[in-house]
């Protein structure tokens, strides 16, 4: 029988592996240059463009550093090359800088510190959430956007959706899909 390390939690470090589950600061399996990488982005971003919640990642395994706005959406971001960011801190800076950019503009913000006036002006999906704009992404991936914001909305009662079949003048029928929001009920009989 072998004995398993495990966490207080009895989470073993196959598991943080897997998970990536951090229960202790020694449980960051990053180097430590990863770890101030990520600081001084963070620091440089929040200089620049503070008060948009900049959330970085850094994995060295994968060789990535995501940046995204937690302002703006956890799931949207901007991807870099470790190789590009790692060794050189003004190239460093200036990709960051246009990389944080190219987020804010997505979303219809200027680059620049956040206000809340720009914040509230933000296009939003039928769920109320910041919808950055995707039209030069695939097809596939804004369909799937849409399809998750929607879904989103009618599960939490703030979109209905009514269908019906409709007799057409010749006898033939068409099915009626109708979409309403704000409280009001959609009538497919209209």
């Amino acid at each position: 029988m072998t004995a398993q390390l495990t966490t207080p939690s009895g989470a073993s470090p196959e598991d943080r592996e897997r998970h990536g589950m951090v229960y202790r600061p020694d449980h960051i399996e990053e180097h430590a240059s990863a770890v101030v990488l990520a600081k001084d982005i963070a620091d440089y971003l929040e200089k620049e463009y503070p008060g948009w919640l900049w959330a970085l990642g850094v994995d060295s395994k994968g060789g990535i550093v995501t940046i995204r706005s937690l302002r703006l959406s956890a799931e949207w971001g901007y991807i870099l090359k470790l190789d590009w960011v790692q060794h050189d801190p003004v190239v460093r800076r200036k990709l960051v800088l246009r990389a944080a950019g190219e987020i804010l503009e997505r979303y219809g913000c200027k680059p620049r510190p956040y206000r809340h006036e720009d914040f509230a002006r933000i296009t939003r999906d039928v769920a109320g959430r910041p919808k950055p704009d995707l039209s030069d992404r695939h097809t596939k991936i804004r369909r799937r956007y849409r399809d998750e914001a929607l879904t989103a909305a009618v599960r939490k009662g703030e979109v209905k959706i009514q269908y019906g079949d409709v007799a057409r003048a010749d006898g033939s029928k068409y099915r009626r899909i109708l979409i309403a929001s704000g409280g009001k009920t959609p009538d497919v009989r209209r």
